[in-house]
């Protein structure tokens, strides 16, 4: 059974700016996360492979908010588009 504090994948993204633009997104709304396997996708940039791409964790308890926040955030950059 996973608990509400429990770290899990939000989202992959193709390289790590992507990750840490999405990072700060949520930091600047309270939701904390961190970025893994940046490393790898940098020292191999094979972004079809899902083992190859960057991953962005959140707290299980914040998965729903973070989705919102970040759908919200993608929805206002089209906008202004």
């Amino acid at each position: 059974m996973e608990n509400a504090d429990d770290m899990v994948l939000l989202d992959r993204y193709p390289d790590a700016v992507s990750a840490y633009i999405a990072k700060g997104v949520l930091s600047t709304n309270g939701v904390e996360s961190y970025v893994t396997n940046e490393c790898w996708a940098s020292l191999y940039p094979l972004p079809d492979l899902p083992c190859m791409q960057v991953g962005l964790m959140v707290r299980n308890g914040d998965v729903d908010l973070a989705r919102e926040i970040l759908a919200s955030a993608a929805s206002e950059s089209l906008q202004e588009d």
